[in-house]
């Protein structure tokens, strides 16, 4: 009895998906502003993008910490020189980084 049941369920699973398939659409995009933050290729190796409460775009990279700052990139002050992994605005604004040795916020230009 149960063989019969599971066949019924799978069966009009089946027939479920196959009345109303999924169908996927094209779209354009309408501009792309590249902002490279360095000439070195391992400075553009970006790992995480973050905006803060000013509208501040911030930048982990393989190669440290950038800000962008009206249209260039410039390294954060005090921003350790390794890698950096991964970035987060909290609920007060501060930014706060983790990088290869350890977890940083930022306050103002610089780390703190």
């Amino acid at each position: 009895m149960r063989i019969p049941i599971a066949i019924v369920l799978f069966v009009g699973c089946l027939n479920t998906y196959a009345l109303d398939p999924i169908m996927d659409t094209l779209f354009s995009q309408e501009f792309h502003e590249a902002y490279p933050i360095t000439n070195s290729g391992l400075a553009n190796e970006v790992r995480a993008v973050a905006v803060d409460h000013n509208d501040v775009v911030w930048a982990a990279t393989r190669s440290g910490l950038f800000r962008l700052d009206e249209s260039k990139c410039v390294p954060v002050l005090g921003a350790t020189s390794g890698p950096h992994y991964c970035l987060h605005i909290d609920t007060a604004g501060f930014v706060w980084v983790g990088a290869w040795d350890g977890a940083y916020q930022i306050e103002g230009d610089g780390m703190m």
